[in-house]
């Protein structure tokens, strides 16, 4: 979604690069920016548009009722139609992973869709 979009969506504030600095780097950038002026909770979404704007509030939801300090939506990755049974697998053994090494047990560890408490 571009800038103008963005506003016309109710977007004010924005964090720009001016030459690619990378998905973490612009994950922190974006977190730290939002703490700056003092949000409560983040979320945060990739940049393709998977994720339905409609739904931004569903994983807010947990934190808002204290049952959570982070919530990472599960994309259910199996019923992706364009994800190559390939790219299926290395979904479900990268969340293996890290399910193994974080003792989690997140269905989609690499959903881009997430929301976070300011203390988390």
């Amino acid at each position: 979604m571009g800038r103008s979009r963005s506003r016309a969506h109710g977007v004010t504030e924005f964090v720009r690069h001016h030459r690619n600095r990378g998905l973490a780097r612009s994950f922190t950038d974006g977190i730290d920016h939002a703490l700056a002026l003092g949000a409560d909770i983040v979320v945060n979404t990739d940049g393709d548009n998977q994720y339905p704007r409609e739904r931004i509030a569903d994983p807010v939801q947990p934190i808002l009722r204290r049952e959570a300090d982070i919530v990472i939506a599960d994309r259910r990755v199996g019923l992706i139609d364009h994800f190559s049974p390939s790219k299926k697998a290395l979904q479900r053994f990268g969340s293996h992973v890290v399910n193994l090494a974080a003792r989690t047990e997140l269905p989609d560890a690499a959903s881009g869709f997430r929301a976070y408490c300011a203390r988390a």
